[in-house]
């Protein structure tokens, strides 16, 4: 493995959190923040959770604290530290409001493996808690030490040989805080590894009065995906679970290798999954099955998409408007084509041209953007459609 080209990607991964979070928020170790705190004993009462043993992490975490103070700089070779605000929406009004409330932050630590992020081993992420009561938001909502650290293993298991996650897993982190506040330790407690909410009942939500007894059944019957962050403006979805759990509609998905376009954030990647589908039934699994049961798939800033299909129709019978054929052929056929940008504003639009172009039917194909921090402005659409086709191509489709 060659050193120098790990040392690069960790300068140019520097450079990106540096403009990301600026220096204030991006140290080399607690003691910068603490020194910038209005309380100095902040550091010794913080509570940081790790997946590795506590008691051992915090002599480790000592002795990290030992770094060059002659270079302001954060090192190559780590520990890096990200402080994360918790009580604001936006990195820049979190810059602005923040700067005398140390007591809503917590810290993310990342410890990097010597071959990171070129080798297979993920860096070893720790959460330094401002509060020493172990409570968010002035102490309303506390959240149990082993939440956390499921957690922060679940960012370790997902990580991707090759790729540069500090900003990706400190936004993770900071939107797990936030949720988990907001939801309160009950609903903290069913959040996942990426601080998405673990499909859920519709039957623990509440139903109008006026709602008739069957509708009510129905509803029992989904399954509710949350985003695990509200920043790229996904929707929530709903999955029938009489769909989700029968096999009859399981569908073959086949995934890309995963691509980094130029010129983008370290972090920033793509991978479409194609399969064959006929039937809304097809969709709907397959979909279900990439953002219920794939954590990574399910935390990905976008997941785009779109299916074409046809499928037969007695009553449209003759109203597709296609020539020729006898009863089998596609004038006893109906279209069924859609598309959803999922916060991605254009791009479904963009995958439907491309499915319509390469004159392939009964596919659905769903591209997963995670977002690098660098914008790719028109350039994006391109790669897009261009690993959605790589799809297509492996799929056998085209």
């Amino acid at each position: 493995m060659d050193d120098d080209e790990v040392q690069l990607l960790r300068s140019e991964e520097i450079e990106a959190l540096l403009s990301y979070y600026g220096e204030d928020d991006f140290k080399r170790s607690l003691k910068e923040f603490n020194s910038s705190s209005s309380s100095s004993s902040s550091s010794s009462s913080s509570s940081s959770v790790s997946v590795v043993d506590v008691a051992s992490s915090s002599a480790s975490a000592l002795s990290l604290l030992a770094v060059d103070e002659l270079s302001p700089r954060p090192r190559l070779d780590g520990p890096w530290f990200l402080r994360l605000h918790l009580h604001a929406n936006t990195i820049e009004n979190n810059m602005s409001n923040n700067r005398n409330n140390n007591n809503n932050d917590a810290t993310l630590e990342l410890r990097l493996p010597s071959d990171y992020p070129l080798g297979s081993t993920p860096p070893t992420p720790i959460l330094h808690m401002q509060n020493s009561n172990n409570n968010y938001m002035n102490g309303t909502v506390p959240i149990d030490s082993n939440t956390k650290r499921q957690f922060l293993q679940g960012l370790q298991d997902d990580y991707v040989e090759g790729t540069c996650v500090g900003i990706y897993w400190a936004e993770c982190c900071r939107e797990f805080l936030l949720q988990a506040t907001a939801m309160g330790l009950e609903n903290a407690e069913t959040c996942d590894n990426g601080g998405r909410q673990l499909p859920i009942s519709s039957e623990d939500a509440s139903v109008d009065n006026n709602t008739s007894n069957a509708d009510t059944i129905d509803q029992e019957k989904m399954i509710t995906f949350l985003p695990s962050t509200t920043r790229f403006h996904q929707p929530i979805r709903h999955f029938p679970s009489s769909i989700i759990s029968n096999p009859i509609y399981q569908c073959k998905i086949h995934r890309t290798p995963p691509f980094h376009p130029p010129n983008s954030g370290a972090s920033e990647c793509l991978i479409a999954h194609v399969a064959k589908v006929t039937c809304m039934e097809h969709v709907m699994w397959t979909l279900g099955q990439l953002l219920l049961c794939d954590k990574k798939v399910g935390k990905a800033s976008h997941n785009m998409f779109a299916y074409r299909f046809y499928t037969s129709s007695n009553e449209n019978a003759g109203k597709s408007g296609g020539g020729g054929g006898g009863s089998g052929g596609r004038s006893n056929r109906l279209l069924v084509s859609d598309n959803d940008d999922d916060g991605e504003k254009g791009s479904g639009k963009k995958l439907s041209a491309l499915l319509e172009l390469c004159h392939v039917e009964n596919v659905l194909v769903v591209v997963s953007r995670w977002f690098g921090g660098e914008l790719l402005g028109a350039a994006r659409f391109k790669w897009i459609a261009s690993v959605a086709k790589d799809g297509l191509v492996q799929a056998g489709l085209v």
